[in-house]
């Protein structure tokens, strides 16, 4: 095992994480390595006008910026964004919006019971409400960390999913 520890601190000396972060106190509240090959997550909650699932999907670039790739939802109609992405096609259940441009440093949310924002990543769900109240503000971004930064968060109880 101390082999295996040596092995991937000799090879890997950081990681790249998805993080989420409560808004006002700036405390970390959880914290996962995102593989090089696959930077993909997303959010997923019910609207609160159309009252069906909204799922925004993300990848995580090369300078730590969080860049929109597709939106999905089941109605179009109030509150629905008119056409920002150049794709729009009917997948299943789900409105396909994709050929977005747009890219951000962090993304803030209001966490809220009735809309159950969960964050998705490597088919994973992780609910919001798991780490604040029903009105809280969290914000999720990506970071380089060191592997002593890693082994501190998982040793004071971190990713508790």
């Amino acid at each position: 095992m101390a082999l295996s520890a040596g092995l991937v601190f000799a090879c890997r000396p950081s990681l790249f994480v998805l993080t989420l972060t409560e808004q006002n106190s700036g405390k970390l509240l959880w914290m996962k390595p995102v593989d090089a090959d696959n930077r993909i997550f997303s959010l997923q909650w019910m609207h609160s006008v159309e009252l069906e699932q909204w799922r925004e999907t993300f990848e995580l670039t090369d300078d730590y910026q969080i860049h929109l790739l597709e939106s999905r939802f089941k109605a179009y109609g109030a509150g629905i964004p008119n056409r920002e992405g150049r794709y729009f096609r009917k997948e299943q259940d789900w409105f396909v919006e994709s050929g977005f441009d747009r890219v951000f440093p962090e993304l803030p949310i209001g966490v809220s019971l009735f809309a159950f924002h969960r964050l998705i990543i490597n088919g994973e769900e992780y609910p919001l409400t798991d780490w604040v109240n029903d009105g809280d503000y969290v914000t999720v971004d990506s970071r380089k960390i060191s592997l002593l930064q890693w082994w501190k968060y998982q040793f004071n109880g971190g990713d508790h999913a």
